[in-house]
């Protein structure tokens, strides 16, 4: 019996990551959309266009992640859960950011996409990790035991 409950725990938390990933996904579509658009169209810095396309990315994945990825959990109100997604996004940003900046910086060849790539990598595991814990944490509607 033990088995099969944490069996079905851990079924639950990767469906939970792969939906994480997927709204992620979206998010780095949007980010890299609206860098795009700052640094060819506006002819932006690409370090400045970041600071306008993050913000912005934060809010979808938000919205998507209280409404999907993280569905199955207890939901806190909306102004809490916003403002623990910001400071825990703002700390997977740094993370995403300092590769960002140091791979532009320290490789002439390197171009704004890749370097976003690289730096969403990073900040991947800090930004699941927080979101499931601190943001989007606590029993889900359904936990079993």
């Amino acid at each position: 019996m033990r088995d099969h409950v944490k069996d079905e725990r851990l079924r639950r938390e990767a469906a939970t990551f792969l939906r994480f990933c997927v709204v992620g996904g979206g998010g780095f579509f949007a980010d890299a959309g609206i860098l795009l658009l700052c640094t060819t169209a506006l002819h932006l810095n690409p370090i400045y266009s970041r600071a306008i396309s993050a913000p912005l990315a934060i809010a979808f994945t938000y919205a998507l992640n209280r409404m999907w990825a993280f569905s199955h959990v207890a939901r806190k109100p909306i102004r809490t859960s916003l403002a623990a997604y910001f400071g825990v996004q703002a700390v997977g940003f740094a993370c995403n950011f300092g590769v960002y900046t140091a791979l532009l910086r320290l490789y002439d060849w390197m171009t704004p996409l890749p370097a976003l790539v690289v730096g969403s990598a990073v900040g991947l595991a800090v930004n699941f990790a927080g979101a499931r814990l601190l943001v989007f944490g606590g029993a889900g509607k359904h936990d079993l035991g």
